[in-house]
């Protein structure tokens, strides 16, 4: 059971949470009572779900007397931590660390709760900290380089990526140090990671990918197609198959093509059901309802999706950012808080002042929104930044602050991930439409040309499309 429970925490270390529960499972069909193993099989499932990790937790709870101090405060935390008491976990987190100040799992539990509800400056210290003690425990390197790039650090970003990657030659090193490259820009170092990648994993759906992501980035759509449709090869399995579908869903949405968009992402739905895959359906109906909305305007289809979304939430094995985000663009704020709370809770911050954003934006409070948006886009997760200036630019076009508008979607652009989110090109017709408002045509056409060259093959019926090609011939 103890060689069991070992691999279990080998495979923790190593970011691979369904095998170490796998293994997790094996101490515990040899011993029933073993405690550890309960809570330790709790920590692998919470990482996708707190809700699922509360019968073993419960389970580990039952014994918690006959557990030594260190190991009895963790699982006391914890138990805390599911039921979202915040206030209790961190006390009980203390009083661990009290008693034993270098314990590094306890050190990175505080630094993972702190990042996760936007405490960056802090977690990063206790990141560092852990890797002081430990430089192979993974799960700090990897956090320690989502501070660094949240807070704009991007050579340590690079500095500790490279690191990781040299240390474990792991999957997720490789993914940290190639979007490390992408955050810095430099193109050419990403795709010198996927080469090496591609070395040791040939073939693999992930570098596939990166590959069309990449090629994304520079804005070379032909050919990121074609790297998409690599992934749907008969050789291939049938979820690379549904890989490849959501790999064209993606570029089809930044180019404009939303009814090809959702044909792709319906074609991924159909095969992850095929194959009984139901844990990725909650998010691909959720993506399937944005693009409805957000895409064409189809209040009705996205509800449709919606609907369909929250049916497989209880059975999700990701966080539904994607069923979130488009609760809450679409004024389902209540299915949205409720969402936020039981599912992206400890995973996600913000999410309330998200919410409250965008109700006062849909209301017409904006300067009110705009105070919520400014906090998201400098303390929230790298996608929560980019997309809280997005929308934040469209409160300051309705208050006619067209100078403020420019401001944030600089700031936007400015973050390499905002070229590969579905929004950029609507961004940049934003930028067009606030210089426009300012005066500015010449610097205004620049962007609507640069709008028009990467839809120019959107669908037709697109009011921005309409209306920037309508501003070109003005």
């Amino acid at each position: 059971a103890y060689q069991h429970f070992f691999k279990g925490e080998e495979f923790i270390n190593k970011l691979q949470f369904k095998e170490a529960e796998a293994e997790f499972d094996k101490a515990i069909a040899i011993d029933s009572n073993f405690a550890l193993a309960f809570a330790r099989k709790a920590y692998a499932i919470s990482w996708s779900s707190f809700d699922r990790a509360r019968e073993p937790l419960g389970i580990a709870l039952r014994s918690i007397d006959k557990l030594p101090g260190k190991e009895r405060l963790s699982i006391l935390a914890a138990k805390a931590y599911f039921d979202r008491n915040l206030e209790e976990a961190y006390k009980h987190l203390e009083e661990l660390l009290k008693r034993y100040p270098d314990e590094k799992e306890a050190l990175f539990t505080k630094g993972d709760w702190l990042y996760h509800h936007g405490n960056l400056e802090k977690a990063r210290e206790y990141f560092e900290k852990v890797l002081q003690l430990d430089p192979n425990f993974d799960r700090a390197a990897q956090h320690l380089i989502w501070c660094y790039d949240a807070l704009g650090e991007k050579k340590k970003s690079l500095e500790t990526s490279k690191a990781y990657l040299n240390r474990t030659r792991s999957g997720d090193a490789f993914e940290r140090l190639f979007r490390s490259y992408l955050s810095s820009h430099d193109y050419q170092g990403a795709e010198d990671v996927l080469k090496e990648a591609e070395r040791v994993v040939p073939g693999d759906a992930d570098i596939v990918r990166g590959k069309a992501e990449l090629l994304l980035l520079q804005e070379r759509y032909d050919q990121a197609e074609k790297e998409c449709r690599k992934l749907l090869d008969p050789s291939r399995t049938e979820r690379d198959h549904a890989e490849g579908y959501g790999c064209l869903a993606n570029l089809y949405a930044n180019t404009g093509r939303f009814r090809k968009a959702i044909e792709a992402k319906q074609t991924q739905i159909d095969l992850n059901s095929e194959a009984g895959d139901v844990g990725e359906l909650c998010n691909d109906y959720g993506d399937l309802a944005y693009l409805n909305f957000w895409g064409l305007g189809d209040r009705a289809q996205a509800d449709k999706a919606l609907e369909r979304s929250l049916q497989h939430l209880k059975d999700s094995e990701e966080t539904p950012h994607g069923l979130f985000d488009t609760l809450n663009l679409t004024g389902r704020w209540q299915e949205a808080k409720l969402v936020a709370q039981e599912s992206l809770w400890g995973h996600r911050p913000f999410t309330d002042l998200s919410i409250r954003a965008n109700q006062n934006r849909n209301q017409g409070n904006c300067a009110e929104a705009v105070k919520d948006f400014e906090t998201i886009s400098k303390r929230g997760h790298l996608f929560d930044r980019t997309y809280a200036r997005y929308l934040m630019t469209d409160c300051f076009l309705t208050m006619k602050q067209y100078d403020q508008a420019i401001s944030s979607l600089q700031s936007m652009h400015s973050l390499a991930i905002s070229q590969t989110i579905w929004e950029y090109p609507k961004s940049l017709y934003l930028m067009a439409s606030a210089y426009d408002a300012k005066g500015d045509r010449n610097t205004a056409k620049e962007y609507y040309r640069k709008f028009l060259s990467i839809w120019k093959d959107a669908d037709p019926d697109l009011p921005e499309l309409i209306e920037a090609k309508k501003r070109m011939r003005s």
